[in-house]
Protein backbone atom coordinates (compact mmCIF):
# COMPACT_ATOMS: atom_id res chain seq x y z
CA UNK A 1 0.00 0.00 0.00
CA UNK A 2 1.48 3.15 -1.47
CA UNK A 3 -0.22 5.60 1.06
CA UNK A 4 0.64 3.34 3.90
CA UNK A 5 4.65 3.01 3.06
CA UNK A 6 4.27 7.13 2.78
CA UNK A 7 2.33 7.43 6.52
CA UNK A 8 5.30 4.99 7.89
CA UNK A 9 7.92 7.48 6.29
CA UNK A 10 6.28 10.29 7.44
CA UNK A 11 5.28 8.93 11.17
CA UNK A 12 9.68 7.78 11.42
CA UNK A 13 10.23 11.48 10.99
CA UNK A 14 8.14 12.41 13.10
CA UNK A 15 9.41 9.93 15.87
CA UNK A 16 12.81 11.62 14.88
CA UNK A 17 12.09 15.07 15.94
CA UNK A 18 9.79 14.04 18.41
CA UNK A 19 13.15 11.74 19.86
CA UNK A 20 15.09 15.09 19.53
CA UNK A 21 12.79 17.11 21.70
CA UNK A 22 12.90 14.96 24.83
CA UNK A 23 16.36 14.63 24.36
CA UNK A 24 16.75 18.41 25.03
CA UNK A 25 13.73 18.45 27.51
CA UNK A 26 15.57 16.06 29.65
CA UNK A 27 18.52 17.50 29.24
CA UNK A 28 16.98 20.70 30.60
CA UNK A 29 15.85 18.81 33.48
CA UNK A 30 19.06 17.07 34.08
CA UNK A 31 20.46 21.02 34.78
CA UNK A 32 18.00 21.10 37.37
CA UNK A 33 19.15 17.96 39.13
CA UNK A 34 16.75 15.31 37.82
CA UNK A 35 17.58 11.88 37.41
CA UNK A 36 17.78 11.97 34.02
CA UNK A 37 20.85 9.81 33.50
CA UNK A 38 19.47 7.35 35.71
CA UNK A 39 15.99 6.88 33.82
CA UNK A 40 18.32 6.74 30.26
CA UNK A 41 20.16 4.12 31.96
CA UNK A 42 16.53 2.22 32.80
CA UNK A 43 14.94 2.82 29.75
CA UNK A 44 17.99 1.55 27.58
CA UNK A 45 17.84 -1.67 29.83
CA UNK A 46 13.99 -2.06 29.37
CA UNK A 47 14.14 -1.83 25.38
CA UNK A 48 17.18 -3.86 25.28
CA UNK A 49 16.65 -6.99 27.51
CA UNK A 50 12.42 -6.31 27.12
CA UNK A 51 11.23 -4.62 24.05
CA UNK A 52 13.76 -5.72 21.49
CA UNK A 53 13.68 -9.33 22.31
CA UNK A 54 10.25 -9.86 21.33
CA UNK A 55 9.22 -10.86 17.69
CA UNK A 56 9.04 -8.24 15.31
CA UNK A 57 5.35 -9.27 15.00
CA UNK A 58 5.01 -8.49 18.96
CA UNK A 59 6.88 -5.11 18.78
CA UNK A 60 4.39 -3.85 16.01
CA UNK A 61 1.12 -4.76 18.37
CA UNK A 62 2.70 -3.81 21.18
CA UNK A 63 3.91 0.08 19.72
CA UNK A 64 -0.11 0.40 17.91
CA UNK A 65 -1.19 -0.54 21.99
CA UNK A 66 1.32 2.33 23.29
CA UNK A 67 -0.07 4.87 21.01
CA UNK A 68 -3.53 4.05 21.39
CA UNK A 69 -2.32 4.68 24.94
CA UNK A 70 -0.88 8.03 23.73
CA UNK A 71 -3.71 9.03 21.67
CA UNK A 72 -6.18 8.73 25.05
CA UNK A 73 -3.57 10.89 26.61
CA UNK A 74 -3.59 13.24 23.87
CA UNK A 75 -7.04 13.88 23.72
CA UNK A 76 -7.75 13.94 27.58
CA UNK A 77 -4.91 16.88 27.53
CA UNK A 78 -6.34 18.98 25.00
CA UNK A 79 -9.92 18.62 26.68
CA UNK A 80 -8.35 19.82 30.06
CA UNK A 81 -5.63 22.03 29.31
CA UNK A 82 -6.17 23.92 32.77
CA UNK A 83 -5.32 20.36 34.55
CA UNK A 84 -1.41 20.18 33.31
CA UNK A 85 -0.68 24.30 32.96
CA UNK A 86 -0.71 25.70 36.51
CA UNK A 87 2.48 27.25 34.93
CA UNK A 88 2.44 30.55 32.99
CA UNK A 89 5.46 29.12 30.99
CA UNK A 90 4.61 29.08 26.99
CA UNK A 91 7.33 27.83 25.86
CA UNK A 92 6.34 24.26 28.06
CA UNK A 93 2.91 24.26 27.31
CA UNK A 94 3.73 24.69 23.44
CA UNK A 95 6.01 21.21 23.47
CA UNK A 96 3.22 19.61 25.33
CA UNK A 97 0.63 20.39 23.46
CA UNK A 98 2.97 20.10 19.73
CA UNK A 99 3.53 16.68 21.42
CA UNK A 100 -0.51 15.63 22.14
CA UNK A 101 -1.20 16.97 18.33
CA UNK A 102 1.50 15.10 17.10
CA UNK A 103 0.80 11.97 19.34
CA UNK A 104 -3.02 12.75 17.63
CA UNK A 105 -2.00 13.10 14.24
CA UNK A 106 -0.38 9.43 13.85
CA UNK A 107 -2.31 7.31 16.22
CA UNK A 108 -3.63 4.71 13.44
CA UNK A 109 0.06 4.33 11.79
CA UNK A 110 1.17 1.50 13.91
CA UNK A 111 -2.31 -0.15 14.28
CA UNK A 112 -2.94 0.15 10.38
CA UNK A 113 0.82 -1.34 9.74
CA UNK A 114 -0.28 -4.26 12.15
CA UNK A 115 -3.73 -4.75 10.63
CA UNK A 116 -2.15 -4.86 7.07
CA UNK A 117 0.67 -7.04 8.07
CA UNK A 118 -0.93 -9.35 10.82
CA UNK A 119 -4.37 -8.60 11.86
CA UNK A 120 -3.99 -11.33 14.42
CA UNK A 121 -6.48 -10.23 17.31
CA UNK A 122 -4.92 -12.17 20.03
CA UNK A 123 -1.85 -10.85 19.14
CA UNK A 124 -3.10 -7.73 19.28
CA UNK A 125 -4.43 -8.26 22.79
CA UNK A 126 -1.18 -9.52 23.98
CA UNK A 127 0.58 -6.57 22.56
CA UNK A 128 -1.94 -4.47 24.47
CA UNK A 129 -1.64 -5.99 27.79
CA UNK A 130 1.80 -5.31 27.52
CA UNK A 131 1.14 -1.91 26.68
CA UNK A 132 -1.05 -1.25 29.72
CA UNK A 133 1.56 -2.50 32.05
CA UNK A 134 4.17 -0.58 30.40
CA UNK A 135 2.47 2.74 30.33
CA UNK A 136 -0.29 2.04 34.09
CA UNK A 137 2.85 0.74 35.96
CA UNK A 138 6.07 1.07 34.77
CA UNK A 139 5.60 4.77 33.84
CA UNK A 140 4.33 5.76 37.06
CA UNK A 141 6.66 3.43 39.10
CA UNK A 142 9.70 5.14 37.65
CA UNK A 143 7.95 8.86 37.84
CA UNK A 144 7.30 8.29 41.38
CA UNK A 145 11.01 7.47 42.30
CA UNK A 146 12.18 10.84 41.16
CA UNK A 147 11.66 13.25 44.03
CA UNK A 148 12.57 10.37 46.39
CA UNK A 149 15.86 9.95 44.27
CA UNK A 150 15.96 13.82 44.45
CA UNK A 151 15.61 13.65 47.80
CA UNK A 152 15.26 10.97 50.41
CA UNK A 153 13.91 12.62 53.00
CA UNK A 154 10.81 13.38 51.07
CA UNK A 155 9.88 9.94 52.42
CA UNK A 156 9.04 11.26 56.09
CA UNK A 157 7.51 14.46 54.51
CA UNK A 158 4.00 15.49 54.93
CA UNK A 159 3.88 17.87 51.82
CA UNK A 160 5.46 14.72 49.31
CA UNK A 161 2.46 12.60 50.13
CA UNK A 162 -0.48 15.22 49.60
CA UNK A 163 1.33 15.30 46.41
CA UNK A 164 1.23 11.43 46.09
CA UNK A 165 -2.51 11.62 46.49
CA UNK A 166 -3.03 14.74 44.30
CA UNK A 167 -0.95 13.09 41.89
CA UNK A 168 -2.48 9.42 41.73
CA UNK A 169 -6.14 11.56 41.68
CA UNK A 170 -4.63 12.55 38.46
CA UNK A 171 -4.33 9.69 36.92
CA UNK A 172 -6.63 7.28 38.11
CA UNK A 173 -9.45 9.42 39.33
CA UNK A 174 -13.02 7.94 38.32
CA UNK A 175 -14.23 11.24 37.19
CA UNK A 176 -11.93 13.51 36.05
CA UNK A 177 -8.23 11.50 36.60
CA UNK A 178 -6.48 10.75 32.76
CA UNK A 179 -7.33 7.00 33.33
CA UNK A 180 -10.00 6.98 35.15
CA UNK A 181 -12.19 9.22 33.03
CA UNK A 182 -11.04 7.56 29.70
CA UNK A 183 -11.55 3.96 31.00
CA UNK A 184 -14.08 3.59 28.06
CA UNK A 185 -12.08 5.14 25.21
CA UNK A 186 -8.99 3.23 26.79
CA UNK A 187 -11.44 -0.47 26.69
CA UNK A 188 -13.02 0.22 23.49
CA UNK A 189 -9.01 -1.15 21.48
CA UNK A 190 -10.44 -4.56 22.51
CA UNK A 191 -13.27 -4.54 19.70
CA UNK A 192 -12.62 -7.00 17.35
CA UNK A 193 -13.58 -3.69 14.97
CA UNK A 194 -11.84 -1.17 16.45
CA UNK A 195 -9.88 1.59 14.75
CA UNK A 196 -8.05 4.61 16.09
CA UNK A 197 -9.85 6.96 13.90
CA UNK A 198 -13.10 5.73 15.75
CA UNK A 199 -11.96 8.64 18.33
CA UNK A 200 -12.15 12.17 16.39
Amino acid sequence: DPELKRLVTVLIGQEAIHSKMHNEFNDVLAEHRFPVTFYRFLADRVFEYGFKRLSNRMQLSLMAGIEHFTAVLSEYMMKNEAVFYTTDDEKQRALWMWHMLEESEHKDIAFDVFQELSGDYALRMRGFALAAFTILVLVPLGGSLIPLIRKPTNLISPRYWKDVRRSLALIAGPKKGVWGSTLGHIIDYTRRDFHPQDHD
